[in-house]
């Protein structure tokens, strides 16, 4: 892993000022601890005391001591995060689907565990050593977002499109062990790794409980920009029933030996399957809600609470005319439409 150890900017007037630290030096260590990036130094300054420091400058090394009183910034700031890559082919990358001639951004496929614990994106832990897994635990980076997609190793390795890949159940077991909680994703490709497949991995994924946090069960994307890669299709409304019926029987069981459903659909199953959705309460605290599980759920209960107060605070003379006005999806569109019929607000109002 890249060390982004370099200090960017020294507080005027802190600790760390009184020192005589520059921006441009190299923080090495502290206490005798490797400095990778700013969570080593975040971790050494969570607890009072004195700090033992080494830096280099220009080729030189030196030291410093100085102390923390944690009520006052100890006033170094390190580089911004590099982002580590991803190394997989995954058969259902949706960046490999994406036309050409976009902003370079959006072609960055990213793969480090930092920011799967700072802003819950999704890694594989492909990309990871030992070292890595030693440093999750020393800090207790907790929790991760992990995409698993097969917990079957060989198919595994074919949903991350690359062999020689690490078992994914021991190193889930190593998080487990090391009281590392976990949230999960399994992007579901029609007679890949669904049935049989899916319930096998589900079984795995739920023998960490309750270390794992979620499991969110989402549908491959597909765009039309797929040429040369894995053939793939969306899933039918029929198999979107099944999935849900295999979702609602694993809420029941988590409920009852862990008193949370740890299971979800996404929402798209629920649109495509045209079965109703759950009630907004069974999605807990909405562990997967970036994943595009519950986002219905989630607005239209918040468009019942605004619908509710526009109708009590009205006047009793209102204007003649008034819109609402609601900007959907096409598939999530006739779900509003109902809404709308049952609370007598005619398209176009």
């Amino acid at each position: 892993m890249k060390k982004d150890n370099r200090i960017a900017a020294v507080l005027p007037h802190s600790p760390a000022d009184a020192l005589d630290i520059l921006p441009g030096d190299t923080l090495l260590e502290i206490n005798g601890q490797e400095v990778i990036d700013f969570l080593d130094l975040d971790d050494a300054l969570a607890q009072p005391g004195t700090l033992h420091l080494r830096f280099s400058r220009d080729g030189q090394i030196f030291e410093k001591e100085g102390q923390n009183h944690c009520l006052e910034p100890f006033g170094l700031q390190l580089e911004p995060l590099s982002l580590n890559r991803c190394r997989n082919n995954c058969i259902f990358c949706f960046i490999n689907q994406l036309p050409p001639h976009l902003r370079q951004s959006l072609y960055i496929k990213d793969e480090d565990y930092r920011f799967s614990f700072l802003y819950g994106n999704y890694i594989t832990m492909t990309n990871m050593e030992d070292a890595d897994f030693e440093r999750i635990a020393r800090l207790h980076l907790s929790p991760l977002y992990i995409s698993v997609h097969a917990t079957q190793h060989e198919l595994h390795q074919k949903m991350l499109g690359r062999k020689r890949v690490p078992d994914i159940l021991q190193q889930l077991q190593f998080l487990a062990e090391n009281d590392i909680e976990f949230h999960t994703q399994i992007v579901l490709c029609p007679e890949i790794n669904d049935g049989e497949n899916l319930i096998e991995t589900i079984n795995a994924l739920l023998s960490f409980a309750p270390h794992l946090r979620s499991i969110a069960i989402v549908p491959v994307g597909l765009s039309s920009y797929r040429e040369n890669l894995c053939p793939l299709r969306k899933n039918t409304p029929d198999e979107a029933q099944k999935i849900i019926k295999i979702v609602r029987a694993y809420q029941r069981k988590c409920l009852l030996m862990w008193g949370s459903h740890l299971i979800f659909a996404a929402d798209e199953f629920y649109l495509l399957s045209g079965s109703g959705f759950p009630h907004f309460s069974s999605y807990e605290d909405y562990p997967q809600y970036e994943n595009g599980v519950g986002m219905f759920t989630f607005a239209l209960k918040n468009f019942h609470r605004q619908y509710h107060y526009w109708q009590k605070t009205r006047t009793k003379a209102p204007p003649p005319f008034q819109k609402i006005l609601l900007l959907s999806g096409a598939s999530a569109a006739p779900y509003w439409q109902k809404v709308f019929q049952k609370k007598k607000i005619t398209q176009g109002e």
